[in-house]
């Protein structure tokens, strides 16, 4: 039997509030950063992938279609930081398909959570991808010798236009997995 201080201690407890869809998002977006440490080879495809393209289309494309790496480089470089991102991107659907797979949403539906945080924290850990694997393109360009014309503020512009691009492809992506 419970004594009366005991239940008069019980009912001055209050409820913790819910949380916010910006920190269920960040705790989905961990959870898609935790996938790096269970399927290795996204952190492979994340950091290889963009160093052999750059290298690749740098030295065996860049002498024969501009004359010199150096010029073709200045060309190119862009569009290989989308193709990065729009590749990265597919890394959301495969894994929204595998959480639909396994059943994963219906059980998050009985969370006290954000309906769209699962599908937030995708795109939380999307952000983080395009950003890794533009830096590593963007550093070694810099070392080839690209240089943006457009100057800091151009490259934190393109920047911003790959995390949009990455979105989009990102959901279509996640769409057509369901």
């Amino acid at each position: 039997m419970i004594d009366t201080t005991s239940l008069q201690r019980l009912q001055r407890v209050a409820r913790p509030r819910s949380p916010s869809a910006l920190s269920n998002a960040l705790v989905f977006g961990w959870r898609a950063v935790l996938k790096f440490k269970h399927v290795p080879e996204q952190l492979f495809d994340l950091v290889m992938t963009p160093i052999m393209f750059t290298l690749l289309f740098t030295f065996v494309f860049g002498g024969a279609l501009a004359g010199s790496p150096g010029e073709y480089l200045q060309f190119f470089l862009p569009g290989i930081l989308v193709q990065t991102v729009v590749f990265n991107a597919v890394y959301s659907g495969m894994g929204l398909s595998t959480d639909l797979g396994k059943g994963l949403f219906d059980r998050f539906r009985s969370l006290p959570i954000w309906s769209l945080s699962p599908f937030a924290g995708l795109m939380v850990g999307d952000i983080l991808r395009h950003l890794i694997a533009a830096s590593i393109i963007l550093a070694i360009g810099l070392i080839l010798g690209y240089r943006p014309e457009a100057g800091i503020l151009g490259v934190l512009a393109a920047f911003a236009m790959l995390i949009a691009i990455g979105f989009g492809m990102a959901g279509y992506s996640s769409c057509s997995a369901c």
